[in-house]
């Protein structure tokens, strides 16, 4: 008889089906145990090869997070589309994606032959975590299943299922714009540093920059260090050949998206942990005597989906030093499109769950009802009136549930393996580990307030700069960069209209800055896309931003 198996809360839970890493299943495979991977992609393929009609289809599900948008207000040309049933800088984006991911599981699981496949999560700080202990492993940080262009399977090579997803059906972007995101039946999804950008204003810019990368082995190489480059928080800063400052530091982000993942696990209510909306006001709350800085679950969140599809600024080259890479993950409106985008949700899910674990809520956690805090009100989407406040019974639309039913994930029937985050979840006196103590080692937080997304087309990241000296002789250092996902031509889009304005939060770390803190000064700057025919400026302070110094010490 099959032994037990016992998930991180120490329960015995032969019955459960445990989601493991990706990792661990190509490992499996690797040594010969072939057949759970192998299932996976028969599953995988199963559903990528239905009808769009077939509500179990791949097409059909991914299209719930944005694209083709249907459901109410679907049609139009203006505030009439709601942009997808997803929820971001809300309460419910942790149990709304978890409702998702269990979407596509139980539609992988309707395949023939793969009734007992479970959805395995991408452990995206796997290779990084294993570095900075000393012990580095000889595997890319993205697992090769979901890099290579084929698979072996029944004697074979076939389409790998898990590499890009081919569309059964054209999608039409009818919002305000150039239909950027228009994809013709028969468009397959790219990653980094390829452009997905196929619509009537792009397309011969997109074929331009594709040609430029036809090797999809060094594509993978590339891919692989522009996410571990993100991880480490080493973005490569250079100077921008038309900045006539010739802005250029050699320090690193001093606050990596590694260790956002671990420090999230450390939020002290759901609130804060569950998206940037809340972090961002709750940090706000605690005024200029504040020096803590909390981190949620959505901002390594949006890290990862930008580090995979790409994007460039004007003003500076960093993390994305290839300009004109707009991929698919990039974007709210085709991020699930890319196969990719259900093992990190699943990593993320994971993640959710570990906060749980460790703050004693598997089975339940509460909301602080606090009405200011912009995470609890509903922004509009689909079956949630816009300016109605959240709660853990609001329907988590277009599933089933609502939050408090997808709380206990054993009650849904499955658990987690451990990854390279778990031992964070532990006591410390059960092996448990610690995540960086960074707020004994900050001067303070530079808040960025002011800012407004109305003219920015598609994901964009803010940058905070500690800025000393003056002509020549002057210093910048990247103290943070915050990644926000959003959309291309939001004036078409109900949720981005009511999320317009942004609250940013940079840590100043004491190791960033030498010298006195009164030296320095600070700066902050919007790297957006660049694109011909739409009116993208790189925002500075003034007149649409506003920084402050909440708390130096001196």
């Amino acid at each position: 008889m099959a032994s037990a198996i016992t998930s991180v809360l120490g329960k015995t839970t032969s019955q459960l089906r445990v989601r493991r890493s990706l990792q661990d299943l190509q490992d499996d495979y690797d040594r010969g145990n072939r057949e759970p991977l192998e299932k996976l992609i028969r599953a995988f393929q199963g559903i990528q090869a239905l009808p769009p009609s077939d509500q179990n289809s791949f097409f059909v599900i991914a299209g719930y997070h944005g694209e083709p948008f249907r459901g109410p207000g679907a049609q139009g040309q203006t505030l009439s589309w709601w942009g997808g049933f997803c929820h971001h800088a809300s309460v419910l984006f942790p149990t709304w994606h978890r409702a998702y991911v269990l979407r596509l599981e139980n539609a992988l699981r309707s395949i023939a032959g793969c009734e007992d496949v479970v959805m395995p999560f991408w452990d995206e700080t796997l290779v990084v975590e294993s570095e900075e202990k000393g012990k580095p492993l000889n595997i890319p940080v993205i697992p090769s299943v979901l890099t290579q262009i084929t698979f072996p399977l029944d004697g074979k090579d076939i389409p790998n299922p898990l590499y890009s997803y081919t569309f059964a059906k054209g999608i039409v972007d009818k919002s305000v714009g150039d239909g950027d995101y228009t994809k013709g039946q028969g468009y397959t999804t790219v990653r980094y540093p390829l452009s997905g950008l196929v619509g009537p204003q792009d397309i011969i810019q997109t074929q331009d920059h594709n040609n430029n990368y036809k090797d999809p082995v060094q594509n993978t190489k590339i891919l692989n260090d522009n996410v571990k480059s993100w991880l480490n928080g080493t973005y490569k800063i250079t100077p921008d050949p038309d900045d006539p400052n010739k802005t250029n530091t050699s320090y690193p982000d001093t606050y990596s998206v590694h260790n956002r993942f671990k420090r999230c696990l450390d939020a002290p209510s759901y609130n804060i942990f569950s998206n940037t909306a809340s972090q961002a006001y709750w940090i706000d709350q605690a005024g200029q005597g504040n020096q803590d800085y909390y981190d949620s679950l959505e901002s390594p969140h949006n890290a990862i989906h930008l580090s995979v599809g790409g994007f460039y600024g004007a003003g500076s080259y960093d993390a994305d030093a290839i300009l004109g890479a707009n991929s698919d993950m990039g974007e709210n409106e085709t991020a699930a499109m890319d196969p990719i985008f259900f093992f990190h949700h699943c990593f993320i899910d994971h993640v959710f769950w570990l906060w749980q674990v460790k703050n004693g809520h598997e089975t339940d956690f509460s909301l602080v009802e606090d009405f200011n805090d912009p995470g609890l009100i509903s922004d509009g989407v689909a079956g949630v009136a816009q300016g109605d406040v959240l709660s853990l019974e609001t329907r988590l639309w277009p599933f089933e549930y609502n939050s408090s039913q997808v709380t206990d994930i054993e009650a849904l029937g499955y658990t987690y393996g451990e990854s390279s985050l778990t031992p964070y979840s532990k006591p410390e006196e059960k092996g448990g580990l610690r995540a960086p103590a960074i707020n004994k080692n900050l001067y303070g937080l530079v808040k960025v307030g002011g800012l407004t997304r109305d003219l920015i087309s598609g994901s964009f990241v803010v940058d905070t700069w500690a800025v000393k000296g003056t002509g020549l002789g002057t210093k910048n250092v990247l103290l943070h960069s915050e990644p926000i996902l959003s959309r291309w031509g939001i004036q078409g889009c109900m949720n981005c209209q009511n999320h317009l304005q942004l609250n940013i939060f940079a840590p100043v770390h004491k190791d960033a800055l030498d010298g006195k803190p009164e030296e320095w000064t600070f700066r902050s700057e919007v790297r957006d896309r660049n694109t011909v025919g739409i009116a993208k400026p790189t925002l500075a302070l003034h007149p649409r931003g506003s920084s402050k110094v909440m708390k130096i010490k001196h």
